[in-house]
């Protein structure tokens, strides 16, 4: 989903005697601990993982309504995009498939 288009929500719950976590539209309540800071550690673990799972993302509403167009377009500094440019030409491969293999595996 990029930058962040999901909403995190940490609440104090009197009647469960704990902090409860859930990232919309990501997972609704998902995880409880003890602390704000522990459940905020257990939320950003589910939610990389959840990020991490391509079947799992077509299914957010948001994410799975939208048409793609298979283009992204990247703003870097000019010696980001040097930097980019030689790491790419090392691996004898263009900039557009070295990024798409370091963020898709």
């Amino acid at each position: 989903m990029g930058t962040k288009h999901y909403s995190v929500l940490i609440e104090r719950s009197d009647e469960d005697d704990c902090f409860i976590g859930s990232a919309w539209p990501l997972v609704g309540q998902c995880c409880h601990g003890e602390t704000r800071a522990e459940v905020a550690g257990k939320l950003e673990a589910i939610i990389e993982d959840l990020l991490d799972d391509p079947d799992w993302l077509k299914n957010v509403p948001e994410v799975a309504a939208r048409t793609y167009s298979g283009r992204i377009t990247l703003r870097v500094s000019p010696e980001e995009h040097k930097l980019l440019a030689a790491r790419s030409a090392l691996r004898g491969m263009t900039i557009n498939s070295y990024l798409k293999e370091k963020a898709l595996g």
